[in-house]
């Protein structure tokens, strides 16, 4: 079994792109697409904000999908994002403060350092 760790960081940036491609209209989340849409987010992110990211070949045994379907989603969530990865600062901290009330409100505290 491969392990697959994510930081903080690559979880909030992955929200963050996702709240940009719904409120872009470009992206519908459904119970068809959602668990390859959030798979493409944590992807792209992981790539983006990690100094080594996994191959498509761990990424495919973990997801359960091809390495030549990880590549398309790949794609796609990234012409869907006009190829633009960059979250400015304000952003980052505004997705981080969100998401630190959030977690304090349902389990009382929260560290989302």
């Amino acid at each position: 079994m491969n392990e697959f760790s994510l930081g903080i960081n690559t979880v909030l940036l992955s929200i963050v792109y996702l709240i940009r491609l719904n409120r872009e209209n470009k992206v519908l989340l459904t119970m068809k697409n959602v668990r390859n849409v959030l798979l493409a987010a944590v992807i792209i992110t992981h790539k983006y904000c990690e100094e080594k990211s996994m191959s498509f070949r761990t990424l495919a045994s973990f997801s359960n999908l091809e390495a030549k379907e990880l590549i398309r989603l790949e794609a796609l969530f990234c012409k869907l994002l006009d190829w633009n990865l960059v979250i400015n600062e304000s952003t980052y901290e505004a997705a981080r403060a969100s998401c630190f009330v959030s977690l304090t409100m349902r389990f009382g505290s929260a560290n989302c350092q």
